[in-house]
């Protein structure tokens, strides 16, 4: 498995395939319907509970080609096409149930062969050309040990409906510390994490990664401390954490609780809290007092 970052994708495929990139065209659900070969295409909401019923609080749409309903969902998307909206052959639609937490579903519907091809689970997204009139389509393909995203790199040659693996990589980010910032994005940033890492060991980083997914935005203190926290989706009140990164030093305080169902919770520290000043400290109690928590009741961690 190769590792690389998402900077250097295209350049490593390029490098793997001796293609050019092929930018899909983005298309969206409020646009006009895109012409394929097999009649015209639309994201539109439902007319009818024949094609889709919504709820009191959630709206119905839908994806159809000429005239019948191809998929229904909470939210229905085209999302782009190949080789241009005024040429569509390939097309990526979206599905999703409307949750934040829980990823949508992408089908790619290929109008090359006398009947409609549907590929389950791809995307046009980031599409680049192959040889031989083929493309590469990326894909999520789980994660490493330390939680990365690892991407499947599969090569689809137009007609055939069977996306084939031809690479893995390993993504990563490059986090800023500006005030759009997760602590999501500094866990998948090679340098900034290694702090955090060191303290946890990379036994336990992934678990902290997961129990870390709902989030708000970083603070920097005194230009120095990233100070990062979240919860785990689905789980808040029970499983969450917190770092504080000393940039300049190269250190880091982290902390976890985890309470399992009729359990008495656990709350345990990584790094020398000792050693942390006041803006730190309030920093980490008022993290804690937000669960109901005491750094009393902290104890040591271990990889």
């Amino acid at each position: 498995m190769t590792i690389i970052g998402p900077a250097l994708l295209r350049l490593g495929c390029a490098a793997l395939l001796g293609a050019l990139v092929a930018q899909a065209s983005p298309a969206r659900s409020d646009e006009a319907p895109l012409a394929t070969p097999h009649g015209l295409l639309e994201a539109r909401d439902s007319e009818s509970e024949e094609e889709c019923a919504p709820d009191d609080e959630h709206p119905c749409e839908v994806i159809v080609l000429a005239g019948k309903v191809l998929f229904a969902n909470r939210l229905a998307r085209i999302e782009a096409a190949l080789p241009s909206r005024e040429a569509p052959r390939l097309v990526s639609v979206r599905l999703h149930d409307g949750g934040n937490c829980c990823p949508g579903t992408d089908m790619l519907l290929d109008f090359t062969g006398p009947r409609l091809l549907v590929v389950e689970g791809f995307g046009l997204e980031n599409a680049e050309a192959g040889p031989g009139g083929s493309y590469i389509l990326r894909r999520e393909e789980g994660s490493n040990e330390l939680g990365d995203p690892v991407i499947g790199l599969h090569a689809y040659t137009p007609g055939s409906g069977a996306p084939r693996l031809v690479r893995k990589i390993v993504e990563y980010e490059v986090a800023s510390l500006d005030e759009d910032s997760y602590p999501g994005d500094i866990l998948a940033d090679l340098d900034l994490r290694k702090p955090v890492i060191e303290a946890v060991g990379p036994g336990f980083f992934a678990t902290l990664r997961r129990d870390m997914d709902v989030q708000p935005p970083i603070e920097v203190l005194a230009d120095r401390f990233v100070v990062g926290s979240g919860c785990r989706a689905h789980d808040c009140p029970f499983a969450a954490g917190m770092f504080i990164i000393d940039r300049k030093a190269g250190t880091a305080v982290v902390l976890h609780f985890e309470k399992e169902t009729g359990e008495d919770g656990v709350l345990r520290y990584w790094g020398a809290l000792d050693a942390i000043g006041p803006d730190q400290r309030a920093a980490i109690e008022g993290w804690l007092d937000s669960r109901g928590l005491d750094l009393s009741d902290a104890v040591p961690g271990a990889d």
